[in-house]
């Protein structure tokens, strides 16, 4: 189903309207970051004279070397945009320069190059900054499962948990959940091993994207090429061609990488995606005991509480199913510190504007959380703590984020 049909048909109107949003702000990342490169001139002419006598040729207007590098910036903010347009394109909704023409020749609801305009609101405004941010968010995410530049942060990050599922998980065909999914590519990598496996999501940023490098980005000879780290600038970099340093999306063709164990004599392994709320998706019923792996990956701490996401990924595995998991405790949800003297409502209302999940995080030792298992109903068969861990990073950078990470194996002991 695309999503101008999921607009269409969906009856609540701040899911609607939420859908509305993340695609327009994929319509304006360019725009976005053209104003901010902008922003950024704008200070460096208002410095004094004195000090714009010693700036290098590159940031005097009117120069060579200023117009090579704003060739430089353009070329990268077009690259990201194709991306994204084409993105949109295969999402039938129009990208950025479409909705520019509907635009200027609007008349009403029409059919137009495969979608119906009257999906579209034509008089948006400005997106958030966190709706940009999170267009960046995928790029970054793009580098990390899709590009060969992201090859050592997926074998730091998704190595680990795929030789845990070699070791425990020995059945062929065994049902796989790997929450947190992002962009697909360890799930995709679990499928490739020859069992049936469902990523699960709920950035409707990473959903969009996802579903688009799943269904067409296959040809490795005629990739993408996308600028992941433009949105950086000039901070923590070496040389300004850093800062625009392209990558190519994808290394490897996700129908490869998905048949790779597959014979013909066999049935292939299901692969499939399901977007939205962890909790909300597999807390029912029709969920309970109907897996035989939960694999995380960078999952469990962007609960508001790791209590609830435990006791859903036992509910959902059947008896000797097992959770598989390595990331940090960076716990996505902490919120703002309780001040002397003020009490529990006094917080709530001076933090209201706040998302209520940022009140309500319970962040925990790993000491506590094996307690937590225990009593839950796991028995714990691995655990290894401080491997290291990079997270999206740029290799020429000053600065990489780097985590020590837990890797553990549960086992839903039997009942």
């Amino acid at each position: 189903k695309t999503i101008a049909n999921q607009q269409d048909q969906c009856n609540d109107k701040n899911e609607k309207e939420h859908i509305a949003e993340v695609l327009h702000s994929f319509r304006q990342h360019a725009m976005f970051c053209r104003t901010a490169r902008q922003g950024r001139m704008i200070r460096i002419q208002n410095l004094p004279h004195s000090m714009q006598a010693v700036l290098p040729k590159a940031l005097i207007t009117n120069t060579p070397e200023y117009e090579e590098r704003e060739k430089m910036a353009v070329e990268a903010e077009i690259r990201n945009q194709f991306f994204f347009d084409c993105m949109l394109k295969y999402h039938q909704v129009p990208n950025s320069q479409e909705y520019l023409a509907l635009q200027a020749t609007a008349t009403g609801p029409e059919q137009r190059d495969g979608y119906v305009t009257q999906h579209v609101d034509l008089n948006m405004g400005m997106s958030s900054d966190d709706h940009i941010s999170k267009t960046h968010s995928v790029l970054k995410s793009l580098m990390r499962d899709w590009s060969a530049e992201g090859r050592e942060e997926r074998e730091q990050a998704y190595r680990p948990l795929m030789n845990g599922v070699e070791k425990y998980i020995t059945k062929r065909k065994s049902k796989i959940c790997v929450p947190g999914a992002g962009l697909g590519r360890l799930a995709v990598e679990l499928c490739g091993l020859g069992h049936h496996v469902q990523g699960n999501e709920f950035s409707m940023h990473m959903l969009l994207c996802s579903d688009f490098v799943l269904n067409v980005c296959s040809d490795v000879r005629q990739p993408f090429q996308v600028c992941p780290f433009l949105q950086e600038g000039e901070r923590n970099s070496n040389h300004i061609s850093d800062v625009y340093c392209a990558v190519s999306i994808p290394d490897d063709s996700p129908a490869n990488i998905l048949n790779q164990h597959y014979h013909e004599e066999e049935s292939a392994a299901e692969f499939s995606m399901a977007a939205g709320d962890f909790v909300s998706i597999y807390s029912g019923d029709d969920e309970r005991g109907a897996w035989d792996g939960v694999v995380c990956s960078f999952f469990l701490d962007a609960a508001p509480c790791i209590i609830q996401y435990l006791q859903v990924i036992y509910n959902m595995l059947s008896d000797g199913g097992f959770l598989i998991s390595l990331g940090p405790l960076h716990y996505h949800w902490t919120g703002p510190p309780l001040r002397p003297g003020e009490t529990w409502d006094e917080y709530r209302n001076a933090h209201s504007t706040l998302d209520v999940r940022y009140l309500s995080s319970v962040d925990l030792c790993w000491d506590d959380i094996k307690h937590i298992m225990l009593n839950v109903g796991f028995e714990i068969v691995e655990e290894v703590t401080g491997l290291r861990a990079l997270y999206t990073c740029d290799r020429a950078s000053f600065v990489r984020t780097e985590y020590q990470c837990v890797y553990f194996v549960a086992r839903k002991k039997k009942t």
